[in-house]
């Protein structure tokens, strides 16, 4: 609980590459074939964590699994929100 904070501030720094990575990216792949990937290795990423989950994580790697998981998700909103707000 006392170093929540950090941990998050570490979460958003890998995140907020993201859009960097976006922007040099939607360029050469285009924004639904960019928007379709991401959401698919989103959806992939999950899978495999809520499977793994099912059969049990070793306590060990609860929070280090929570990390990984939560960094995609907020990954894969900073490929995947401009460019759907764009192709709207």
């Amino acid at each position: 609980a006392e170093t929540f904070h950090l941990w998050f501030a570490v979460i958003a720094l890998l995140a907020s590459s993201a859009s960097y990575i976006n922007s040099r990216l939607v360029v050469r792949l285009g924004m639904r074939r960019m928007v379709r990937g991401v959401l698919t290795g989103q959806i992939a990423v999950s899978g495999v964590f809520l499977s793994v989950s099912v059969v049990g994580w070793p306590e060990a790697l609860h929070f280090w699994a929570y990390f990984v998981w939560v960094t995609g998700v907020f990954f894969m909103a900073g490929m995947t929100l401009g460019n759907l707000n764009a192709i709207a």
